[in-house]
């Protein structure tokens, strides 16, 4: 597959500010990151599968209609290929147990906050680009 990106993201959610929150990180701090959005974990899984989409890292919404996180997390870590890719969960309060199943399913980190754009931006740092973060201090 060819790449026209340095970069490509995926975007698991239905909420449109929280896109609009996203695509507002990616521009700031990474313009070369292509940004894919699914509105599920089914759709997620198509666009990986069916459309050979080969994020580097993926951030999806915990609980969202079809296929929430935990079920995506299950299937999509089932495939070898896919098991060194980070998928961060945005669970806006989530429970010990439900924290538990998440880390279990393969969850890289689980984000936990409301979705600002602060948070995205720190978060998109440590898991995608942690060489701006040690070029930001030097």
């Amino acid at each position: 597959m060819k790449r026209y990106f340095s970069h490509v993201c995926l975007l698991v959610n239905d909420s449109p500010l929280d896109h609009d929150i996203f695509g507002q990180v990616l521009s700031n701090v990474s313009p070369e990151t292509a940004c894919c959005v699914a509105t599920s974990g089914y759709e997620a899984l198509v666009l990986i599968n069916d459309e050979q989409i080969m994020p580097d890292i993926i951030f999806i919404e915990s609980d969202l209609p079809g296929m929430g996180a935990i079920e995506f997390l299950k299937q999509f870590r089932s495939d070898p290929v896919y098991r060194n890719i980070p998928v961060i969960v945005h669970a806006k309060s989530p429970k010990k147990r439900k924290v538990k199943e998440m880390k279990a399913a393969g969850a890289t980190a689980i984000y936990p906050r409301k979705y600002k754009y602060d948070g995205v931006l720190n978060i998109f740092f440590i898991y995608h680009l942690p060489e701006l973060i040690l070029f930001q201090l030097n």
